[in-house]
């Protein structure tokens, strides 16, 4: 089930008029009918799949709005089964977070793209880069993912001979049967806060977000990193992934300039940056994403008062990054000013536990798409998991 007297009576409050309206509640009705499995039951009761009986919006300045819903997975294995019931089987599966996310559309309420986020420190290099092809060439069935792997390879600034994989077979022939790294150990416990030591790191980006669509045969992948984005040599692995010539790649260099100048240094803000692969091969677009970098939720089964003092620096941290996505992408003319008003109070529902989630820059050969992530998980300190 889904609490759409929650959110009819955000509506009625007047708040938010140009993020959400009555079609979003016939719409999500829409879709909880067309996923009677998937809603049948409230997300206390012991046998729903449901994380939370609330909804996730998607705004886009080109697209229609789009609804994410959260649901429960097992973990530690090493396969995934899809909407569609598609069983897949991925080394790299044994890494997956317990929260899979669902989008759908109005137009398509019953075939939903699906985010499998992975639960932290699965690095970007070579072994996880065929895993990813393998996966990429199972989900959209085109075999040809060279352009894929060339395209992450550019984006590979570790030093893999740190990596002992154990159990990897040489004799193995097929794609993404090598088994990935062990599980890298705790970076937090491991480096310093100084430059130096944050350069030294054995890799750059970590796997984020797997995101696909089974029924129209697509893949992305995300990929985010722990430490402070360098500009110089995403520059240059873009110059390779795009003719220099293109739109593409001076619009993808244009919006790097501003990524670099606004937000890739900031403390606050944890940025992302994504590919696409479809059954034609490797889409012509690139993808950065900004969110905030803590949670304004103490952890699940945490409360606030365990550590005061550092809920109180979350929050304030996560105050800063909404603000600072949302001031900025109104001076870039990314979000539009009715939309960014109301992005700016959204947490400060007295209703619900309202949540913001990203700001996305699609960038490709006729410019640029920006998309906004926000929702609510369930009434006001009510007693649901919200972000944690």
């Amino acid at each position: 089930m889904v609490n759409l007297e929650l959110l009819q009576k955000l509506i009625k409050s007047g708040e938010y008029p140009n993020l959400i309206g009555q079609e979003d509640i016939d719409n999500i009705q829409q879709i909880v009918d067309s996923n009677e499995s998937l809603f049948a039951k409230p997300w206390y009761d012991k046998g729903s799949v449901r994380f939370d009986e609330g909804c996730y919006f998607e705004v886009s300045t080109t697209n229609e709005k789009s609804y994410g819903f959260r649901k429960k997975i097992p973990t530690n294995i090493e396969q995934y089964q899809a909407h569609n019931g598609t069983i897949f089987h991925n080394k790299i599966f044994k890494y997956l977070g317990y929260i899979l996310g669902y989008k759908f559309y109005a137009s398509r309420p019953d075939q939903p793209l699906e985010y499998l986020s992975f639960n932290g420190d699965l690095p970007l290099f070579k072994v996880t880069i065929d895993c990813i092809a393998a996966f990429a060439a199972n989900v959209t069935g085109n075999n040809n993912t060279q352009p894929l792997k060339d395209a992450l390879s550019y984006l590979d600034f570790s030093e893999v001979d740190v990596f002992e994989v154990p159990n990897a077979d040489p004799h193995r022939t097929n794609q993404g049967e090598t088994d990935p790294p062990p599980r890298p150990y705790n970076i937090e416990d491991n480096h310093s806060d100084t430059h130096e030591e944050e350069e030294n790191f054995v890799w750059d980006y970590d796997i984020d977000t797997i995101v696909i669509d089974v029924y129209r045969k697509t893949f992305k992948v995300v990929l985010s990193k722990k430490a402070g984005e360098n500009a110089d040599r995403l520059r240059n692995a873009i110059s390779h992934m795009f003719d220099e010539n293109t739109s593409i790649y001076r619009n993808v260099q244009s919006v790097l300039n501003i990524m670099d100048g606004d937000y890739f240094h900031s403390e606050d803000i944890a940025s992302s940056i994504a590919l696409e692969f479809t059954a034609e091969g490797l889409r012509p677009r690139f993808e950065f994403q900004v969110a905030s970098w803590t949670s304004k939720v103490a952890p699940l089964g945490q409360p606030a008062s365990d550590n005061q003092k550092r809920y109180n620096e979350k929050c304030a941290s996560h105050d800063r990054s909404v603000s600072h996505i949302v001031s900025s992408g109104t001076t870039y003319k990314w979000l539009p000013d009715n939309w960014s008003e109301e992005i700016s109070k959204w947490e400060n529902s007295n209703i619900a536990e309202n949540i913001h989630g990203v700001m996305t820059i699609i960038v490709d050969n006729n410019g640029i798409e920006v998309t906004d992530a926000f929702g609510y998980s369930g009434p006001k300190g009510g007693p649901q998991p919200t972000n944690s």
